[in-house]
């Protein structure tokens, strides 16, 4: 394993974790500034925010086992994989 696959599958399970227990305790204060958001029902905006933060974990996932191979390659998934998923979590939070 490089460094770039271990750093990439650690980043994500970070995320993966913050998801979680953004998912299960559906506080806005565990949000950056998510007290500032301007929202209609707040437990439905951090199970949301958080079905976002697991989809933008993937991207690293995804990075790091293709860094397993190449890291060239890796870094190259991981943009292409995380600008998809900032994209499609942008979607996914307009109906808030």
């Amino acid at each position: 394993m490089n460094p770039v696959s271990i750093l990439l599958f650690i980043f994500s399970g970070a995320l993966l974790l913050y998801a979680a227990l953004l998912a299960l305790t559906k506080d806005v204060s565990l949000i950056p500034r998510g007290g500032a958001a301007k929202v209609k029902n707040a437990r439905t905006y951090a199970k949301r925010f958080a079905g976002v933060i697991a989809l933008v974990a993937v991207a690293p996932l995804h990075g790091g086992l293709a860094a397993l191979f190449d890291a060239t390659l890796g870094m190259a998934v991981l943009i292409g994989e995380a600008a998809l998923a900032i994209w499609i979590g942008a979607q996914l939070m307009k109906d808030e």
